[in-house]
């Protein structure tokens, strides 16, 4: 399954760099899922890596003397974990610990500490970042000594719900008893009052906000002077420009080439490292069956199934490796790629598929970008369509080419798109990312009409050196056995209700 393309300007000190900055920076962003309960990293040692929060939540605590660990601060997407890589500290003096599970934006330590001492306006934004939040510790110190359980209590729930998406805060009493240095049974008491009072509502590990002004209201003013320094920080970036929406697209197509190519790398694994494993371990049964050869009834019916496993097992990871990165592309080319999948979405959804696909030689991004397109509209199709009837065709214009699926489905209206639009907007941005353009024509009753229009870009030649004793004494043609008028052979161009 094709994860989501991370935006990084979700996280707060992200957005605040300028576009020079964010361009630098994001060849060394790499997404992480951080768990509940993760440690980032312990005190006294250091820190392998940055952290820089889009959904997640980290407490940073301080252990004390008596075995305790007193919370200091909690980090979500307004900011990021490693200060200390800057700071020359060489270790942390706090154990970040993850407390609400979410996605983070990780960047090797040397990195940032190169960035730090080579770039001013990522030092003068970084020192900015740290400023606030030492003033958010002072605060915190204060507020442990001068105002109440009741008072601590809904400012550390605001802190954790502005640290996230959503009106959810995922913790336990133990860990908020924990984090603000009391007893259980007081955070139990003083959490059934705010309940009690309309403001949350409280399940075991779960707590929803219902009233964020009544919350407002019980806190003290650290909350609120916490939370200005940090709506400064992002009023201001760096460079007073925040990053472009074409920049946001430069960042998306470098995600998606890097997800591209660890699909392949991964589909090249599976193939040799598991499917090899499975036919050494079938072949193993074959010799083992001569071995026992005239057994028991039991046993060859634990051999028979065992070898049925063994296939199961063998198909499914050859699904696996054809979903992650389609080996036909490589071997057979774009037109029968497509031919194939049209044959393989009607045997599996039932739906009359034509296919038409003019012999095309591209470039592998502009191949991989018109196969996901397809793919992805045939998905959408067997999900929301209510289709009879699919046509495919691929047209070869000579600079250009051209994609179009189609279906005879109820169809929909573009403005009020739901959750198909995600996967429009994936087609999109791959088609954009090669140059073209894509379109998408529908109305409620009529079917849908995707088309996609990309220049021509043929792949690199490859540079064979040949030694003169022996080279062939002329060059043979190359001769396609695939012509277009074969091709259409295959499956007719579209269908005659639709024509």
């Amino acid at each position: 399954m094709i994860q989501p393309v991370l935006d990084p300007t979700a996280n707060g000190l992200l957005a605040a760099l300028s576009r020079e900055d964010i361009a630098r920076w994001l060849p060394h962003l790499k997404p992480v899922i951080l768990r509940v309960g993760e440690v980032l990293h312990e005190p006294g040692r250091p820190a392998l890596y940055s952290y820089f929060p889009l959904t997640a939540v980290v407490s940073l605590l301080v252990p004390t003397q008596d075995g305790r660990c007193d919370e200091v601060c909690v980090v979500g997407r307004e900011g990021m974990l490693g200060v200390s890589l800057f700071m020359d500290a060489g270790t942390s003096a706090s154990r970040a610990v993850v407390q609400s599970a979410g996605m983070a934006l990780r960047v090797p330590a040397d990195w940032i500490q190169r960035e730090f001492a080579n770039s001013p306006s990522t030092m003068q934004l970084l020192l900015r970042y740290m400023m606030t939040r030492g003033a958010e510790l002072a605060q915190s110190v204060v507020c442990s000594r001068h105002h109440t359980l009741t008072q601590r209590l809904c400012r550390r729930l605001l802190q954790g719900l502005d640290r996230q998406e959503g009106a959810e805060l995922r913790t336990t009493q133990e860990q908020l008893a924990g984090l603000l240095g009391v007893r259980r049974e007081s955070i139990t008491e003083e959490a059934l009052k705010l309940q009690r009072a309309g403001l949350i509502r409280y399940a075991r590990g779960h707590i929803t906000l219902l009233d964020r002004t009544g919350l407002e209201q019980r806190t003290c003013e650290c909350y609120a002077l916490g939370k200005n320094g940090y709506l400064r920080l992002a009023r201001e970036p760096a460079d007073a420009s925040h990053v472009s929406q074409a920049v946001r697209g430069d960042l998306a197509t470098h995600l998606q080439k890097i997800r591209d190519q660890e699909r392949g790398d991964l589909a090249r694994e599976l193939h040799d490292e598991l499917g090899s494993l499975l036919t050494r371990a079938k072949l193993d049964l074959a010799g083992l069956k001569l071995r026992l050869d005239g057994g028991s009834a039991e046993v060859d019916q634990r051999m028979q199934h065992l070898g049925e496993m063994i296939n199961l097992g063998i198909a499914f990871s050859r699904r696996v490796v054809e979903g992650l990165h389609p080996s036909s592309l490589t071997n057979l080319g774009l037109a029968a790629s497509l031919v194939i999948l049209g044959h393989d979405f009607e045997r599996e959804s039932g739906i009359v598929t034509d296919v038409h696909a003019d012999e095309a030689e591209v470039d592998a991004q502009t191949q991989l970008a018109i196969f996901r397109v397809v793919q992805e509209s045939l998905n959408n199709i067997s999900k929301y369509a209510n289709a009879h009837r699919v046509g495919v065709t691929l047209l070869d214009w000579g600079s250009e080419l051209m994609v179009t699926v189609r279906d005879d489905g109820c169809g929909f209206d573009p403005g009020v798109a739901g959750t198909a639009s995600h996967g429009l907007a994936s087609m999109r941005h791959r088609v954009q990312s090669c140059g073209g353009e894509f379109t998408v024509s529908s109305q409620p009753g009529t079917g849908v009409i995707v088309v996609a229009m990309l220049p021509r870009r043929l792949p690199a030649k490859p540079v064979l050196s040949v030694r003169p004793s022996l080279a062939p004494q002329a060059a043979q043609p190359l001769h396609r056995e695939r012509s277009v008028a074969r091709t259409r052979d295959l499956k007719t161009v579209m269908y005659q209700a639709t024509a």
